[in-house]
């Protein structure tokens, strides 16, 4: 319900106590609409809303977009991605216009395991590169996370599911994500919680009653998971469940 409105024409009407107004057509989620709606503060605060949704699948935009005039595969060898051990990066690129589309890209990961998305970078400015990331992890090791990260003691362990939408502005001199805002969702099952994880564990032996792991050094889960906001280089919990 988050989605914008794109490419819209309508228009507002003054009312007393509030205004009308008219959507003759719409994308909202990459899913034509059209509908009419009014506003009322009084004689108490109320909103009616009448859409029709045209038929799923259709293109985010209305416009048809411009022939590339660069595009191609291509394939960055590295070690390092901030405090990331990596493989390297490879994928399909588009340039249309001053855009720069990154598609069906993967970030490998040292020692294995992949971050598949895509990114679009808009490059028309000398100041700042405003970019937007897509990107999801299928069944990816946690252990193997660690490892890539530069963690050395296995604090978590189990399958990991994700996705997640990262946007922000390239700075020269400045990390990534020094400014990226954004929304991810990470499920973690069947693995195992190490003590050194406060969070997870509080949770976890919440209840004296049903707490028969309380004399070891890990606790078994069927399931976390996480929806969070990334926010000035820092992940803030939106919600968090475990089932253990």
């Amino acid at each position: 319900l988050l989605c914008s409105l794109e490419h819209a024409l309508g228009a507002f009407t003054p009312a007393p106590e509030g205004f009308d107004f008219v959507v003759q057509r719409g994308v909202w989620a990459g899913i034509p609409i059209r509908g009419a709606g009014s506003y009322r503060r009084a004689p108490e605060s109320s909103l009616q809303v009448e859409m029709s949704l045209g038929p799923p699948f259709e293109p985010m935009t209305l416009d048809p977009e411009a022939d590339p005039w660069a595009k191609g595969h291509f394939e960055y060898q590295a070690t390092r991605l901030g405090p990331w051990k990596i493989r390297g990066i490879s994928g399909q690129f588009r340039t249309s216009g001053s855009t720069l589309r990154l598609e069906k890209s993967a970030l490998q990961l040292d020692p294995v395991g992949a971050i598949e998305g895509n990114a679009e970078v808009a490059l028309g400015s000398e100041l700042e590169l405003p970019y937007r990331i897509e990107f999801q992890v299928r069944k990816m090791d946690l252990v193997d996370l660690s490892v890539s990260y530069g963690r050395e003691k296995e604090l978590l362990s189990g399958r990991l599911l994700g996705a997640g939408v990262v946007t922000g502005r390239l700075h020269e001199g400045l990390p990534l994500f020094s400014d990226a805002e954004g929304v991810l969702t990470l499920h973690a099952r069947e693995g195992k919680i190490q003590r050194e994880l406060p969070p997870f564990v509080a949770i976890a032996v919440a209840s004296d009653r049903f707490d028969p792991f309380r004399d070891r050094d890990e606790i078994p889960y069927s399931a976390i998971d996480l929806v969070g906001r990334l926010e000035k280089r820092r992940l803030h919990s939106e919600s968090l469940s475990l089932d253990a």
